[in-house]
Formats: C-alpha cells, structure tokens, sequence
C-alpha cells in the first residue's frame, strides 16, 4: 500500500517537471540597444562606376559618329550632280506665261534640288500680283514641280492708267486689248495704284452686287450694264454696253433701289426703253429723262 502511494507520487512529480520543462527553449531576446541599430547600406562598388562611366562614353560616340555620317552623306547627296535641278514643271497657269513665272521665281536650274528652300520659293511666287495660291514640291532626282492658282481679270479699273483687277479690288496688271471685254469701273481711288496693290474701294462688293443684279433683269439681256462709276456717298451710276442707258442708284439701300428699277422698267415707255437714264437716289421717287447723246461722253463731261 505504501509502495503504491509512493510510486503514485513520484508519477505526479514527474508529470510536473514535464510541464515545467518545454520541449523547446526558449529564445532569448536581444538587448534593446541591437535592435535600434541601423543596417549598413552596401556602397557602389568601384567596378560598377567604372563599367557605368564606361557605358555613357561609348553610346556618345556612337551617336556623335552617327550623327557625323548623316551629315556626310547629306553633303555628298548635296553636290551630287544627279540631284540637280534640270526639269521645271508647271501647272494652273493660264494667264501668266511659264516664261514669266521662271523669272520671278529667279534662278532654279542647276540648283541642288535638297538645298533649295521651297518656303521662300512659294513666297517669291506669293508676291506676284497674278498669284493667288502656289505651291511647289521636288521630285527626285531632278525635277520640281510648281503649281499656281491665278486671280481672274473681272474688270478694267480706271485710275491714272486702266488696270485689270480681280473681283477682290487687286490690280493685276496695265490693261490691253485682250481685255476689252471686260466691265469697266471709275470712281475708284487708290494710295498707290500699282499691280499688286488693292484699289481703296468701300462701295466695290455692294456696287459689283448690284450690278449682278441688274444684269439679272430680261430688260438688259441683250444690253447689259458694263460701267459702273461710283459717286460720291455711296451712289454709283451703271451704264449700258451701248452707252445709251443709265441707271443710279444708291448702294446703302441696293433692295429697295432695285424693286423701285423693276417698277420703273414695266412703266417705260418704248421711245425712252431704247436710252433714257434712270436716277433712283432720290427719296420715294425715281427721276426718268431721254437721253441724246452716248453716255461715254458724259463721263469725259463730268
């Protein structure tokens, strides 16, 4: 009995030193001044500068040679005699001759067809009073082609010479005989009337817009208005093909002056339909008297 209490308590014993001693020790903690230290960066290494250093030196000289065998091979493409300009074609050209537009356009042929800057070309052709848009581009080897869109004459202006000018008011050129087909407008002014200049003309859109109009009519369809002289404040006077009838009106009021001509017109009589002249500036009338001379006279009168 003794034996067994004993032996049952040693087994207790043992039990409790078995659960005083873990299987697995514990660690112990580092001391608190190990854990603030900072870990030490690894510096770059002198090999690693050298091989970085190396690196940039040989990709600059890569693009520095690169860079000196484009411009090499510009300059030999440059003064190669197979990129020379020896064909000019040109295009859109229908008043001006080629003649003409190669010499404002100044030297070409020969010229190296990469050196030739092509901005101050069009430029030079911009300057031309004919020249409304123009172009130009190179066609390898040795061609450049050039390309123009010209004003169109629409009338002959009447200043210290007669002049062509276009439907914007820019004198063209010194009138000819080609050109006598032409309307013809006085009463214009002009700081300097020269080709390439533009004539100072406030009433020019209203007073051509009118003179569309009219022309429009079937009374003139046989003899329409080619004359147009503007007056003073905005009158102008139009003047048929055969000078022997005239019409005023005032272009600040251009619907209203027309709807008064058409009544005038359904009310002539036929002695005064073959050349009378018809002054519709006055207010809520219209002045209607014969005619008996040609209206180019009194334009040397007045």
């Amino acid at each position: 009995m003794n034996y067994a209490i004993a032996e049952k308590k040693g087994l207790i014993l043992g039990l409790k030193q078995t659960v005083k001693q873990s299987p697995f020790p514990k660690k112990k903690r580092a001391p608190l001044a190990k854990l603030k230290k900072k870990k030490k960066t690894t510096p770059l290494l002198a090999n690693d500068l050298k091989k970085s250093t190396v690196q940039v030196a040989f990709e600059s000289i890569l693009i520095a040679a690169f860079c000196f065998v484009v411009f090499q091979s510009y300059m030999f493409l440059s003064r190669s005699p197979h990129l020379r300009i020896s064909q000019i074609s040109i295009d859109g050209n229908q008043y001006m001759s080629e003649a003409k537009i190669l010499d404002w356009a100044g030297p070409l042929v020969g010229q190296s067809i990469l050196k030739l800057e092509l901005p101050q070309l069009v430029e030079r052709l911009y300057q031309h009073p004919w020249t409304l848009e123009a172009s130009a581009e190179r066609i390898l080897p040795d061609t450049l082609r050039i390309s123009i869109v010209e004003r169109e004459p629409f009338a002959t202006a009447v200043l210290d010479k007669h002049y062509v000018m276009d439907r914007f008011g820019v004198l063209l050129e010194e009138t000819s005989k080609s050109y006598d087909a032409l309307p013809t407008i006085s009463g214009l002014t002009a700081h300097n009337p020269k080709p390439g200049n533009a004539v100072d003309g406030k009433y020019l859109a209203p007073g051509l817009k009118a003179m569309h109009y009219i022309n429009r009519l079937d009374f003139f369809k046989n003899n329409p208005a080619d004359s147009i002289h503007f007056l003073s404040q905005g009158i102008a006077r139009y003047v048929s093909k055969d000078k022997m009838f005239e019409v005023k009106m005032n272009l600040q009021e251009i619907e209203k002056s027309f709807e008064s001509l058409k009544i005038v017109l359904e009310l002539l009589s036929e002695e005064h339909a073959r050349s009378c002249s018809i002054d519709l500036t006055f207010k809520d009338k219209a002045v209607v008297r014969q005619l008996d001379k040609p209206v180019r006279e009194i334009f040397h009168s007045s």
